[in-house]
């Protein structure tokens, strides 16, 4: 299964990321810097650049026009607002 994580090189975010990895699934993780990036593709993890807020980057990782945001976790307006751009 293809997975998109934020918080991906966080303390429990990167828990998960490793996991996932273990378990066979392709993950992406959400990067706010190059160092981040590299945490990630070093872990075996795709990584896309950017913030929650930025909804190019979160488009760029797909993680809307599919899924879009299962959980609820984004703010209410970022998720409307993205939404309405995909």
């Amino acid at each position: 299964m293809r997975v998109f994580v934020t918080g991906s090189t966080g303390f429990i975010g990167y828990a998960i990321v490793k996991e996932l990895i273990a378990a066979g699934h392709q993950v992406t993780g959400l990067a706010r810097s190059a160092a981040s990036a590299k945490k990630l593709t070093d872990a075996g993890a795709l990584a896309q650049i950017g913030t929650v807020e930025d909804l190019d980057a979160l488009r760029r990782g797909r993680l809307f026009g599919r899924g879009r945001d299962p959980y609820g976790l984004l703010p209410p307006a970022l998720a409307c607002a993205a939404e309405r751009a995909a």
